[in-house]
């Protein structure tokens, strides 16, 4: 700092308190001006309850009886979703995915009587 100010030529023994830059009040209210790339004109969707879908095998598909494996399945679905920011991410998702699954099966104790 000390050879900046020397350089600005602003450097003083009796100047101790050095400011730069436009003050800016920033708690003053600033004004939205909307203008034409705020809006988009279409949005291509459609309503969301012709969408809807209830498949009467629904129960089936729950496993309410036992639904640790609907449980793992969607655990699952989510790490691989954690995973992916972008379409790039898939490939390298999957791979990981598939690398982790092979190690774990790998590192399970050999059983001798299957």
């Amino acid at each position: 700092m000390y050879a900046f100010l020397e350089y600005a030529k602003i450097l003083s023994p009796e100047k101790t308190i050095f400011e730069f830059g436009k003050e800016v009040d920033v708690n003053a209210a600033k004004t939205f001006i909307p203008d034409d790339d705020t809006f988009m004109n279409d949005f291509l969707s459609s309503d969301w309850r012709n969408r809807l879908i209830f498949a009467g095998r629904a129960p089936q598909v729950w496993q309410a009886e036992s639904p640790i494996g609907g449980q793992a399945g969607g655990n699952l679905l989510h790490l691989a979703l954690s995973m992916i920011s972008t379409a790039a991410d898939v490939e390298h998702a999957v791979v990981r995915l598939v690398q982790q699954a092979l190690s774990r099966i790998s590192m399970r104790p050999l059983r001798e009587n299957f």
